[in-house]
């Protein structure tokens, strides 16, 4: 089961599991880049089939029910400044002190996640607020 965080993906992949053949989930093939997985329709809207979205790809699994997914809101709950440092090539990283504050804050909350606010230069640690429905799909 596949856990969606994104607003208005259940619509869409409702939508693309009636009319274009169900959802392409595309793993992650570049191991450096984590777990993370892509979202396609299966089908054009011509009904060709759809070629991989990006060469760090790999083969995908066709999902034809939505209950496969689980769609989850995300809720703020903590905001921090961190601190970045120059990484390998042209890459930045977080500082040594900046991943323990991220490390400590994911800890304290169950189910947390992260993404980053650039603008701000702040890590947002989200947990999920409520799903759709009993079973998570409403």
């Amino acid at each position: 089961m596949w856990k969606i965080s994104e607003p208005g993906a259940r619509a869409r992949f409702v939508e693309w599991i009636g009319t274009r053949g169900g959802v392409l989930v595309w793993p992650n093939a570049d191991v450096g880049s984590g777990d993370n997985f892509m979202y396609t329709p299966a089908k054009t809207v011509d009904g060709k089939n759809v070629g991989s979205p990006h060469w760090s790809r790999g083969k995908p699994t066709l999902v034809k029910q939505i209950n496969q997914f689980r769609f989850v809101e995300l809720e703020e709950v903590k905001r921090f400044h961190v601190a970045v440092c120059r990484g390998r090539g042209f890459q930045w990283v977080l500082t040594a002190g900046s991943k323990r504050k991220l490390c400590k804050a994911l800890s304290q909350h169950q189910d947390a996640s992260y993404s980053f606010d650039y603008s701000t230069q702040e890590a947002v640690i989200s947990v999920p607020k409520r799903q759709e429905g009993a079973d998570g799909n409403g």
